[in-house]
């Protein structure tokens, strides 16, 4: 079930509205497929296409999708889990600059978004509501485990529309 408001910072909401309500596994499985298949018809030949000077590459925007899976799909363990930690942010241009994607090929990029979608799935999928409903701190702020699953899909639904009309349609 989609979070309600006071379940996660206002800040995510347009991830989260990015998303209809639904079986969050079967959005996150769906969604897993289409995005392989976007991202494999993307030649190698543009990967490192920027729409202007100062902004991501289209292989630092797909290395960007994987570091926030990798710190959503964290947070949302440990708090499904019951872990009170508070937890960390990050900051993405920090991890940009230092994750060398520009390096890598768009078949690492891709294969390494697939492995992480389908380790996020069998998380979420052996959640009970109760652990989704679990909440905690993350970046200063409280949030649930549900709304975690969510910021995930509704975070890799925005850059594929951000891809799609930036990177993609000039």
């Amino acid at each position: 079930m989609k979070p309600s408001e006071n379940e996660y910072p206002v800040f995510y909401k347009p991830y989260i509205d990015e998303i209809q309500d639904g079986d969050i596994t079967d959005i996150l499985i769906t969604q897993g497929k289409t995005a392989y298949k976007f991202f494999k018809d993307i030649p190698e030949s543009i990967g490192d296409y920027r729409y202007l000077p100062d902004k991501w590459s289209i292989k630092e925007v797909i290395g960007h999708l994987a570091d926030a899976e990798r710190v959503f799909a964290y947070r949302l363990m440990r708090i499904s889990r019951g872990d009170k930690t508070e937890l960390a942010g990050f900051d993405e241009n920090f991890y940009i600059a230092n994750g060398r994607y520009n390096e890598m090929s768009m078949k690492t990029l891709i294969d390494n978004i697939l492995f992480l979608r389908a380790s996020t799935i069998n998380l979420v999928s052996n959640l009970t509501e109760e652990e989704l409903s679990r909440s905690g701190t993350a970046n200063g702020s409280h949030i649930t485990a549900n709304a975690l699953a969510y910021i995930i899909a509704g975070h890799l639904e925005h850059h594929l529309n951000v891809i799609n009309e930036r990177y993609l349609s000039s």
